[in-house]
């Protein structure tokens, strides 16, 4: 990605809005796979596998590398994945920060410390702080969302100076494979591009079209990996034909769980939004964010470059009530975290436009204040939300696994009725803890495509349990005590 222009922003210096969140991340990464669904990111990057729908290849790959380093606990060694994704997330918002902040005439270091102050205090909020020190899809996410925008706010800042699109092209690249990690995420972005696409296609037209595409389809050859992969000891879907494939990648399995179909009221939805922006970022978080909207959408000179900004955060929050919501789940924190790091940016953006008329030394005073305050906030909020986030010593999955699989008697067979519980015992089965002669049956999951008929070839004792399962979600009393007596 060619970040270097020649009047681009000093790279040197931003690079250490990663570097610091890199380090903190590093060192309360949880050395276990935690709960939720980490443990089964845990066994598709250990198994090259295929998690639930829509498969997330692109985590799966990335999992599998750093699965590979020579040290640590294999868990951790796969979280470490999220929390160097995180870090570079950290530094694509300090960079993507630097080209938003151009108003009126700050001076480079009063711009790049505001720009490191947004990132820093971004970086360490729970809902950031969360999704990096645990095996999940969200980091990586973050990452390729924030270096889409950054493409999009360089192409921005050059136009009409420079009429190539070698900025969106990057980003269409870079589109494609957020697609490839989580593609409801990826698609928010969409949104925010669609200004500067408008203005690239106007004058491009259909040759402009045809220059992109190539580079958005080579981002989604990342899903070559499902049917690759449909053989692998987990491959939820079995994506090895058409209509398999399109299962997987469409995600039917939850598309019950959106809009009109979640029992809770959306505008309750909508709630519950601003009550975890105000939980888990910042008890002010949902006022900063109506002010810094305010103020970007009636600054004439700044809002070119705090538009993406403002359609990426307003689409964030309203999918992620439309698809329904869980506050005590930390994943939903993942879908939030473009809306923080856009409200932030904002927010900062906006109080700069506002003064951008002003003599310069106003100019530079706001935005040394703004610095000093942000990071003062951050370092006096860092111990509460390590007391939230951190996960250095995690360990309250070791009495859970003891029961899972060490306490068990010879030859038996359990029946996981809770997804969690699932994705656990496969994180020990990847890890090697778990014990050979005891089969699990992922009731969750026994009607995925091609499942049931694969634990049946694995295990043959399983076959009326399995059909039982499939057709009544439960087996029957005689059919388990026929199992117990042949196992």
């Amino acid at each position: 990605m060619a970040l270097l222009e020649p009047d681009g922003p000093p790279h040197r210096l931003l690079l250490w809005g990663g570097l610091l969140p890199g380090l903190l991340y590093l060192a309360t990464t949880s050395p276990t796979g935690f709960w939720l669904d980490s443990g089964e990111f845990v066994a598709a990057s250990v198994w090259l596998g295929i998690a639930h729908p829509p498969g997330q290849p692109l985590h799966a790959l990335s999992g599998q590398i750093a699965s590979r380093l020579p040290l640590g606990p294999l868990a951790w060694r796969v979280g470490l994945a999220s929390a160097l994704a995180q870090a570079v997330a950290c530094w694509l918002l300090a960079v993507a920060a630097w080209r938003t902040l151009g108003f009126g005439h700050l001076s480079a270091r009063a711009r790049s410390a505001l720009a490191l102050a947004v990132a820093w205090s971004v970086g360490a909020s729970t809902g950031w702080w969360l999704q990096a020190v645990r095996p999940e899809v969200y980091a990586l996410q973050a990452a390729l969302g924030l270096a889409v925008l950054e493409r999009l706010l360089a192409f921005e800042r050059a136009w009409p100076a420079r009429l190539h699109g070698t900025a969106l092209r990057q980003a269409a690249l870079l589109f494609g494979l957020s697609l490839g990690n989580h593609h409801f995420l990826g698609l928010l972005l969409l949104p925010a591009a669609a200004p500067s696409l408008a203005r690239y296609l106007a004058v491009r037209r259909t040759r402009g079209a045809l220059s992109l595409l190539p580079f958005a389809a080579a981002g989604l050859g990342v899903y070559a990996y499902l049917p690759l992969r449909a053989a692998a000891p987990l491959a939820l879907g079995q994506p090895d034909a058409p209509d398999r494939f399109w299962w997987v990648v469409s995600a039917q399995a939850f598309q019950g769980n959106v809009g009109d179909a979640v029992p809770k009221p959306l505008a309750e939805r909508f709630a519950d939004v601003a009550v975890l922006l105000a939980e888990d970022f910042s008890v002010v978080a949902p006022l900063l964010l109506l002010l810094g909207l305010y103020l970007a959408l009636r600054s004439r000179g700044g809002r070119r470059m705090l538009l993406p900004w403002a359609l990426w955060t307003l689409l964030a929050l309203a999918a992620r009530a439309w698809l329904g919501f869980v506050r005590e789940n930390p994943d939903a924190l993942g879908y939030l975290q473009g809306a923080w790091a856009g409200a932030v940016v904002l927010l900062t953006g906006g109080l700069l436009a506002a003064v951008a008329s002003r003599p310069r030394g106003q100019q530079r005073a706001l935005a040394w204040s703004l610095a000093v305050l942000a990071l003062a906030g951050t370092a006096w909020t860092l111990p509460e939300r390590a007391a939230r986030a951190a996960l250095p010593r995690f360990a309250e999955t070791d009495p859970f696994d003891e029961l899972l699989r060490r306490r068990l008697p010879g030859r038996a067979v359990s029946l996981l009725y809770a997804p969690q519980s699932v994705f656990r015992d496969w994180a020990l089965q990847a890890e090697e803890l778990s014990r050979p002669d005891v089969r699990s049956v992922p009731v969750p999951f026994v009607t995925y495509p091609g499942l049931a008929r694969r634990l049946a070839r694995q295990a043959p004792s399983l076959r009326a349990t399995l059909a039982e399962v499939v057709l009544r979600s439960a087996p029957s009393l005689p059919t388990l005590q026929s199992l117990a007596a042949v196992r």
